[in-house]
């Protein structure tokens, strides 16, 4: 895991944080998105987020992107 390189990207980036998670962590995304990235904060931590009723906000934000493009 120390060693994965993510290729610079040219899109945006939507970035789902979990709120217990440290916000540095979330920092180091910016480098790779060349097309600029969204932040959006779900309650929990990394596992709880993926559970009900965090998960909520995740399906809400996805459905508003995919409903995008």
């Amino acid at each position: 895991m120390n060693n994965y390189s993510i290729p610079t990207s040219k899109k945006a980036v939507a970035y789902l944080r979990a709120s217990e998670t440290p916000e540095r962590f979330s920092k180091l995304w910016t480098k790779w998105s060349g097309g600029g990235i969204q932040f959006h904060l779900v309650p929990g931590d990394h596992f709880t987020m993926l559970r009900r009723p965090n998960v909520r906000i995740i399906a809400g934000t996805l459905q508003r992107y995919l409903s995008i493009y």
